[in-house]
């Protein structure tokens, strides 16, 4: 099991923030390559569109993408994203996540993100986490649909 209580991000106010600060009982972590492009907005929107199913089912969800905060209020703004978007400067969970990846274009290398996801449960640890990478359209309906079997099958047993 992956335990995510260590890792400090940064909201689009520039605070920072842990996700064992966030009190919904769940929190769906996802990552995305860039803000403002074509399937980071699609990703975004879909997730956003969904938040008051996620919000009724007691769960927060959670956009890490590359950018600073100054480019993720512009991204919140722009889209009127419902979500908390978040910024991890140094990639370090990322990398400690293993969707934090080097790429080589023109000969600059640079660090971005997999698209994947994750969900976590109220002791910050990883139930479930999303094929890499993730399908941009998909990822948020898909995290729901888990969600909702989980809710399903718990109150069965």
């Amino acid at each position: 099991m992956i335990h995510f209580s260590y890792s400090p991000l940064l909201d689009k106010d520039n605070k920072s923030f842990c996700l064992q600060d966030i009190k919904e009982r769940f929190i769906i972590l996802y990552f995305y390559p860039k803000d403002n492009t074509p399937g980071c907005t699609i990703q975004a929107n879909k997730y956003s569109q969904l938040m008051k199913e996620f919000q009724a089912m007691g769960v927060a969800v959670v956009g890490v993408g590359k950018g600073d905060c100054k480019s993720k209020t512009k991204f919140v703004n722009r889209y009127q994203l419902e979500q908390i978007m978040a910024s991890d400067v140094d990639f370090k969970l990322g990398k400690l996540l293993n969707v934090a990846v080097q790429k080589k274009m023109f000969n600059n290398v640079y660090w971005t993100y997999t698209r994947s996801s994750f969900v976590i449960d109220m002791k910050n640890l990883a139930i479930m986490k999303s094929q890499k990478p993730a399908k941009a359209l998909n990822d948020a309906n898909e995290n729901l649909l888990f969600l909702k079997d989980y809710f399903k099958n718990r109150k069965e047993a």
